[in-house]
């Protein structure tokens, strides 16, 4: 993904991280999940969101600028250089997608902030009247 992109998904987590917890990825609901942090029960309606999105931008980017999208911009595919191996490829997205998530449960999620809000109306902190 070309540094634009990166700075998009960065702008995303941080803008929209304490409404949302930042679900931008499977890999995120994937690992929120693991870490407690969300709902098992939510987590396959969120994948199937994420999935849906990922197949309708592309669709989007097709009907709107027609063939040139998929045969110059391969509808915004990421495609690694050439000579560039597949081993070298994963393993970078590996770290990336890590430090996504990790960066993800760590603050987006984080229970000691105050800006910090779980989507789920069950996980929040009841406010009693005092």
């Amino acid at each position: 993904m070309p540094v634009a992109g990166d700075l998009a998904l960065a702008i995303g987590v941080a803008s929209v991280g304490h409404i949302s917890g930042a679900h931008l990825n499977p890999a995120v609901t994937l690992g929120l999940a693991v870490n407690r942090r969300f709902p098992w029960a939510y987590a396959p309606g969120y994948l199937i969101a994420q999935f849906t999105g990922a197949i309708a931008a592309p669709a989007a980017t097709w009907g709107l600028y027609g063939d040139q999208a998929r045969s110059i911009a391969r509808l915004g595919a990421a495609i690694p250089a050439a000579g560039v191996s597949v081993g070298r490829v994963a393993a970078a997205e590996a770290v990336v997608t890590f430090v996504l998530v990790l960066v993800v449960v760590s603050v987006a999620t984080d229970t000691r902030s105050r800006l910090a809000s779980p989507p789920w109306p069950s996980a929040r902190p009841s406010r009693s009247r005092s």
